[in-house]
């Protein structure tokens, strides 16, 4: 028998200086919960959408690191 119980510790490991999630509007509606990472990055941890492609998307994968590109005219 396996009894699971809420463990305490787990709820302190966190501290407030912990770097905050930011939301990303995607086109289709949804949104990417990522981190900034690095000067020119984020890192996706989540992806909050009704629209199935986003899903298959490999850039929005949770872990993928995706880069900022500048675009000139």
């Amino acid at each position: 028998m396996i009894i699971y119980l809420p463990d305490d510790y787990i709820f302190q490991i966190h501290s407030r200086d912990e770097i905050q999630n930011i939301n990303i509007k995607l086109p289709s509606g949804g949104y990417l919960q990522a981190q900034p990472w690095g000067e020119d990055a984020i890192k996706v941890i989540n992806i909050i959408s009704t629209d199935p492609i986003d899903f298959i998307n490999h850039r929005y994968q949770p872990g993928s690191i995706i880069k900022r590109e500048l675009l000139f005219d």
